[in-house]
């Protein structure tokens, strides 16, 4: 097997030595590689990809290595942008090489090739072996001539040249331009997951938001949790899943959704206190049933110096989170998901003003690490010559232009910033606010835990989800906001007490039952579809189109031909 081994890689080294690659500067060749995969054919075909963002190479030795590059390195993209480009060969080809993270379906990753085709990269193995299929032969000393990512690992190769990589990575170990594990290390328990529940119309209790926190001491006896606000607003209960350093399970603690406290009111922003008896609280939710003494936990992170408030742009950036992506699946394990917690670094891409329109003093970040929004109430970390800081939480992902998508985190110095000199708690009227926007209002009344019970100000009421107060609607109202214009109120409520819906005359259902169209728009249809003998008529609520008397459907039903 070693003797064919070796004479398959000499023969694809004697193909590729007739390629006329002819580039007389390493940047031509750099510039002609950029999303491509290359295969190292002089030795033993280790992968590369070259990252057409930096133009710098990625090894991928791996199905590990290549999924690390693939959410290292992908660009966020709407679904409908995706579409969009999958649809159009020529703005596809445009984005040769790129790697794309569907950010509102769990970051599913896609390579774009050359040709303009899309590859799923369903997995990390599955992006490996994708990637390798679609590789360029290439020589060491062409390989050599694309710079090396300061992130990406060595092949153990004794025939690759790497003395031009060990002199790059030897000047930036002390470099306070990075970030590395080890600065990180002792703090990354301390940052947890947020797992809300809410009821839902039918009293179920179902699993409403995940997102991260950090803890923190507030006094002697008073251990919190901060977060966004927008994390836990509307939910009837939310926990904590702390971690211990094997990344097994600490503790699982309740929040104390009736005293939540911030510094100010405009930064989105929450902390919450634990309760420290919360133990198997969690139903039948998890069998966990041992928790920490909340004293014992890792408050040390926001012992941290904050950073200053105008960081430089390009400084080194690290997220600490737990991405949607790889969040609960089973509500029988909500333990389980603390193996997931997330590590992305980057820089400090530019800041974002918008938080001085709004009445705080200084610019939000924008960010290069990819964040998810699972992501939300993490912790982003920094770094500068005088070492680790806190920069903030990372809150937003924000569209920056047609199909790249840029992480937004709240600038510590916001978030810390108070219009009061002590925390402020919320009213039941704010939280009701919070909760269902500025139409609700606080009904007087709290529930077994006392929590605020809410209601909707007069001329407004819950929307289906109830999610929102919105404006009141008649019966007629809501069926046309549900099916269109052409549906009416049938004068009959069901069981649920909601309205039920019908068309109004010379409209019938289409064919999905989703909205009322026009019987002679259905008849035009059907003639189209199946021929002049077709004809359109309702069946069980539905529109369908049959064969006129004397007509059938023919072999394979696709047209109505006569009986005759």
């Amino acid at each position: 097997m070693k003797k064919l081994s070796n004479i398959f890689l000499l023969i694809i080294l004697v193909v590729f030595s007739f390629i006329p690659f002819g580039y007389s500067r390493a940047e031509d060749l750099t510039s002609k590689m950029k999303g491509k995969i290359l295969l190292q054919v002089e030795s033993k075909g280790e992968a590369w990809y070259v990252n057409p963002k930096d133009s710098k190479r990625y090894y991928m030795a791996n199905g590990d290595s290549a999924y690390n590059v693939m959410r290292n390195l992908g660009i966020g993209i709407t679904n409908s942008n995706l579409e969009k480009l999958q649809n159009n060969k020529v703005l596809a080809k445009k984005q040769n090489g790129k790697i794309f993270l569907k950010v509102e379906d769990k970051g599913q990753a896609y390579y774009v090739n050359s040709d303009g085709v899309f590859y799923y990269l369903k997995d990390g193995d599955a992006a490996y072996n994708i990637m390798r299929s679609l590789g360029l032969g290439i020589t060491n000393n062409n390989l050599n001539k694309i710079a090396l990512s300061d992130l990406s690992e060595q092949p153990k190769n004794d025939n690759f040249n790497n003395s031009s990589v060990t002199a790059a990575n030897s000047t930036n170990q002390s470099d306070y331009s990075r970030i590395t594990i080890d600065d990180v290390a002792p703090y990354l328990t301390g940052v947890v997951e947020v797992v809300c529940k809410k009821r839902d119309t039918n009293n179920t209790e179902q699993l409403n938001s995940t997102g991260s926190g950090s803890l923190v001491k507030i006094s002697s006896n008073t251990y919190a949790v901060i977060t966004n606000n927008h994390v836990i607003s509307g939910n009837d209960q939310c926990f904590v899943l702390v971690p211990n350093s094997t990344w097994g399970v600490t503790g699982i603690y309740e929040l104390d959704l009736n005293d939540i406290k911030n510094w100010n009111n405009i930064a989105d922003e929450a902390v919450i206190p634990m309760i420290a008896s919360s133990v198997n609280r969690l139903n039948t939710w998890d069998s966990f049933i041992f928790n920490a003494d909340i004293s014992q936990l890792n408050y040390k992170i926001w012992d941290l110096k904050r950073c200053v408030n105008d960081i430089q742009k390009a400084s080194p950036v690290m997220i600490i989170g737990y991405p949607a992506f790889s969040t609960i699946t089973s509500a029988d394990n909500i333990a389980g998901a603390l193996k997931n917690q997330i590590i992305a670094d980057g820089i400090i891409s530019g800041y974002e003003s918008s938080s001085i329109s709004d009445g705080l003093p200084y610019s939000n970040y924008y960010i290069s690490a990819k964040i998810d929004s699972g992501d939300s109430g993490g912790i982003a970390l920094s770094k500068d010559k005088n070492g680790l800081c806190l920069l903030g939480i990372p809150t937003w992902i924000t569209v920056t232009g047609n199909y790249a998508n840029a992480g937004l985190v709240q600038n510590i110095n916001n978030i810390l910033w108070a219009n009061h000199t002590v925390f402020k708690t919320r009213t039941n009227e704010q939280i009701c606010q919070d909760a269902y926007g500025s139409n609700s209002v606080w009904s007087g009344t709290t529930n077994s835990k006392g929590g605020a019970i809410c209601g909707c100000a007069s001329g407004y009421e819950f929307n289906t989800s109830e999610t929102e107060c919105v404006v009141k609607q008649s019966y007629s109202q809501r069926c046309q906001s549900q099916y269109g214009i052409f549906s009416m109120w049938s004068g009959e409520i069901d069981s649920s007490n909601k309205p039920t819906c019908s068309c109004q005359t010379g409209y019938s259902w289409s064919g999905s039952g989703e909205t009322c169209v026009s019987q002679a728009l259905l008849q035009s249809w059907c003639e189209n579809k199946y021929g002049f003998a077709s004809y359109s008529h309702p069946e069980n609520g539905k529109a369908v189109c049959d064969c006129m008397s004397g007509f059938m459907f023919n072999y394979d039903g696709s047209y109505c031909v006569s009986y005759y």
